[in-house]
């Protein structure tokens, strides 16, 4: 039989990361705020659990910034999963791989710690449907100690801005994606998919994905900001704010 090539998984990383760029020019940014509010309330020591977290890129930046934190990273997805653990790797044991999908409740019995100093999420919490997200929400309440924190940056508009506002920042959004002129294949999302699929080894788990993900791109809801900030009031968290917005991009902080 023919030798399967390895593929070359840091090159599958950065160009997950450059796609997901196209998309958000100032996701670095975000991810520099949502560091500087974990900085600022947890020190440089803690752990946190990464909701969604793919191929790891969150968790890379997080661990290369705080050299003593740990993170437990949860995802479904068996692709992504499999990029993150090949390309990204421990960390000398600092960074842990959990298959585990967060629409179903045993999510959280799959962590081996019973307590964490933070959640944390970027695009990634618009996949679950809203009685997902309000039970996970309170799921994170139990998870969290005093304090704790759930960082969620995403596309969050506000049910405050009226339609006039909401169409204009659509368009500033799009004429940025727009300025950056012609992209290959693999900058947008499906084309990225087509493109990864297309690794022999990947076959195997591509089938698993199918299964869990019949939809070739899975539906989003995109709940308001006031939904979320609705939900984990109900969840019990007692403080919610935004920590960083540009645009319908916001960092939403919540601390229990």
């Amino acid at each position: 039989m023919p030798r399967t090539v390895e593929p070359d998984w840091k090159m599958w990383l950065e160009k997950w990361d450059r796609q997901q760029e196209s998309y958000l020019p100032s996701r670095e940014q975000r991810f520099e705020a949502l560091f500087d509010v974990l900085e600022a309330a947890l020190g440089r020591r803690f752990t946190v659990v990464d909701l969604g977290c793919g191929p790891g890129s969150l968790s890379l930046r997080l661990l290369r910034r705080f050299p003593r934190a740990r993170s437990f990273g949860l995802d479904t997805d068996p692709v992504l999963m499999k990029i993150g653990r090949e390309a990204v790797g421990t960390l000398h044991g600092r960074m842990h791989w959990i298959e585990a999908d967060l629409r179903h409740p045993d999510w959280r019995r799959r962590l081996p710690v019973r307590r964490v100093d933070a959640a944390v999420s970027t695009t990634a919490l618009h996949w679950l449907a809203p009685p997902q997200l309000r039970r996970m929400y309170r799921e994170l309440f139990q998870l969290l100690p005093p304090r704790g924190l759930v960082l969620n940056g995403d596309y969050l508009p506000s049910d405050a801005e009226g339609p006039t506002i909401q169409h204009l920042f659509h368009r500033v959004a799009r004429t940025r994606v727009k300025r950056r002129g012609p992209r290959p294949l693999w900058l947008d999302w499906v084309g990225w998919w087509r493109l990864l699929e297309r690794e022999p080894s990947l076959a195997p788990l591509f089938q698993v994905r199918r299964k869990r993900f019949p939809r070739r791109h899975p539906r989003e809801t995109h709940l308001s900001l006031e939904d979320h900030a609705k939900a984990l009031r109900r969840a019990g968290f007692g403080e919610i704010g935004v920590a960083r917005q540009e645009l319908n991009d916001r960092l939403l902080v919540a601390v229990k």
